[in-house]
């Protein structure tokens, strides 16, 4: 699997992530958990290539015909 990484997108991954994790540090910890599970949540609605790719590859390297949700489980 190829990945398309780069500095740009380092750069903004700890521009986000510093200021977060001290905000998250003076939270009350169920809503730095919301946070946490926000972002989560946020990643995954915004990675659905990266999710195919990686599928993609699961499908290829198994060898075998199974649909994306025997993927998932698996």
């Amino acid at each position: 699997m190829i990945v398309k990484e780069n500095i740009a997108r380092d750069a903004v991954r700890l521009l986000i992530w510093y200021p977060v994790r001290w905000l998250v540090a003076i939270l009350p910890p169920r809503i730095g958990l919301n946070l946490f599970r926000f972002m989560g949540d946020l990643d995954h609605a915004l990675s659905r290539g990266k999710r195919r790719a990686i599928t993609r590859s699961l499908r290829n390297a198994l060898g075998v015909r199974m649909d994306d949700l025997e993927i998932s489980a698996a």
